[in-house]
């Protein structure tokens, strides 16, 4: 839960109400991220969803399997991609460690209590 907080809200919260809202325009300087570490934080958010990606993705290859005869080299390719794409994802789910949620409230610099 601690590595995608926003996944795991949308994963177990069943009745969630969304909020729309206009993005508005970066004022000041580059962002922070790097597109590395946005793509791994990325595969974080679809990593607290894994069993449905390893499910689906399952599903997908014995199609692709049965659609072998009409798509040729293409359907093991796509097989190929899936199977990296849930490599990836199984190894950034392994970042998730219960030691280091335990030990999360270290990092912290600063904390202040907000009250009503």
């Amino acid at each position: 839960m601690w590595s995608s907080f926003s996944g795991s809200v949308k994963k177990y919260i069943k009745t969630l109400n969304e909020i729309n809202s206009i993005r508005g325009l970066r004022y000041f300087g580059p962002s922070q991220m790097s597109l590395f570490k946005l793509i791994i934080h990325s595969f974080s958010i679809i990593a607290v969803f894994k069993n449905q990606v390893f499910f689906r993705s399952a599903l997908m290859i014995i199609v692709l399997a049965f659609l072998n005869t009409y798509l040729g080299n293409l359907s093991i390719i796509l097989q190929i991609f899936i199977i990296i794409f849930n490599f990836i994802i199984f190894i950034v789910s392994k970042r998730e460690l219960e030691k280091e949620l335990i030990n999360s409230h270290n990092n912290l610099n600063d904390s202040k209590s907000i009250t009503h």
